[in-house]
């Protein structure tokens, strides 16, 4: 094989393009995945919390997933707490686990480079050819491959460099402080709702075992007020639901992010160029969650990826089922989540404090599917039984209305 050829580059080593380049591997296809930072995981830039059974589907050892069984939802002058009897939910150890799923794609026979920056796709009758490259000890280099998979993160450059029609999207940002708080409760997440604590947003404690929890707060981009740090500062020193939980608290990490919050960002196939994870909006613009959903696209772009090198490369009619797959099982999912997130946005404590109150008799398991946007006919009749008082407020947060644009587009 030449060394500078390959059936698939994929730009990006977090879990989408891993997971990816994993299912590729293991169907014989020759993988390269190209991350810019030195390390898989160098640098973290999500709290890592999403759910058990996702992440046992797709492979993440138990011991790399702190589970939770309660959820306190704290709003501005209430709280309410859900509970199940066995756990729904964890938080990854993100830089273990996204190392783990690096190590699985080399076993699959990829490989994976780091400290690399990929500069421009290149191409061949309006098709990629592969990609050109900075070599982290100078110098540029030219990469050939059959297909190009975008995993490179929010801003999409690949894609965007490539010609594909992005619309203007919106962004969340997020800092956290992951601390040693041995007082810590490490069976419950606090979700904290309201002008006062996150401007639009939502502040957060995740436990993530072993005596730390990770606490922060995400905004949109721009954020009229305080940033999400100074946010996050004024919530470990004031805030009366956490303060005894992280008495005598010692920060050892910081995390910073940036989450696409958009409706799912069409097209995901075009001219031969995939995209998944982040770079095409894969990410849960109510929960601000996306690992899930990104190792969802990571697999089903591998599989339609080795149907089409088996029926010719990139121009191959099977290429764009996994678009096809993704709008069928899980776009609706995320415009669900995007409704929501837009109708959510500047409303004052009043309306968070409703909220909260109507959220209060629902179960743990509606919880659980409103924070996924996985909604039913039967989930939304039980709702109601529970707690009437959540269609009012619900057609309330669904009905369009007129807002001033918290956001600024993050096109470069």
């Amino acid at each position: 094989m030449n060394q500078n050829r390959y059936d698939v580059v994929i730009v990006g080593g977090g879990p989408a393009g891993l997971t990816a380049a994993r299912v590729l591997g293991e169907a014989g296809a020759t993988v390269l995945v190209i991350e810019k930072d030195r390390q898989i995981a160098e640098l973290v830039r999500t709290s890592g919390g999403t759910w058990i059974q996702d992440m046992a589907d797709h492979g993440v050892p138990e011991s790399m997933r702190h589970p939770f069984r309660r959820i306190r939802l704290v709003t501005p002058r209430s709280e309410a707490t859900f509970e199940h009897e066995q756990p729904r939910a964890c938080v990854l150890d993100v830089r273990r686990a996204y190392r783990h799923l690096a190590a699985r794609s080399a076993r699959a026979g990829a490989l994976v480079r780091t400290g690399t920056a990929v500069q421009t796709v290149t191409t061949e009758n309006d098709r990629p050819s592969g990609v050109t490259v900075r070599r982290a000890e100078g110098g540029n280099e030219h990469i050939r491959a059959d297909i190009v998979v975008d995993a490179s993160g929010y801003a999409a450059r690949p894609s965007r460099g490539f010609g594909v029609p992005i619309a203007t999207r919106a962004f969340g940002v997020g800092f956290e402080e992951e601390l040693e708080a041995p007082a810590y409760d490490q069976d419950e997440a606090v979700f904290l709702l309201g002008q006062q604590f996150a401007p639009d947003g939502y502040a957060w404690a995740f436990p993530c075992g072993e005596g730390r929890v990770r606490v922060g707060v995400g905004v949109p981009l721009p954020s009229s007020g305080p940033g999400p740090a100074e946010l996050t500062r004024r919530l470990r020193s004031s805030s009366a639901h956490l303060r005894g939980a992280l008495t005598g608290a010692r920060t050892i990490e910081v995390h910073r992010g940036i989450v696409p919050f958009s409706p799912p960002s069409a097209p995901l196939v075009w001219n031969g160029l995939v995209r998944v994870g982040d770079a095409a909006g894969h990410a849960s613009a109510l929960a601000g969650e996306g690992i899930r959903l990104a190792m969802d696209a990571g697999s089903m772009a591998g599989r339609a990826i080795v149907c089409a090198l088996n029926d010719g490369g990139s121009g191959s009619a099977r290429l764009p089922g996994y678009e096809r797959g993704w709008r069928r099982t899980r776009a609706r999912e995320l415009r669900a989540a995007w409704r929501l997130h837009r109708g959510l946005l500047q409303r004052e404590d009043d309306e968070w404090e409703r909220l909260g109150r109507a959220l209060r008799p629902l179960s743990a398991d509606q919880l659980d599917r409103l924070f996924r946007s996985r909604y039913s006919p039967a989930w939304l009749l039980g709702v109601i039984v529970r707690s009437p008082h959540t269609v009012p407020l619900g057609l309330r947060l669904l009905r369009p209305r007129r807002l001033s644009d918290p956001y600024r587009s993050a096109a470069g």
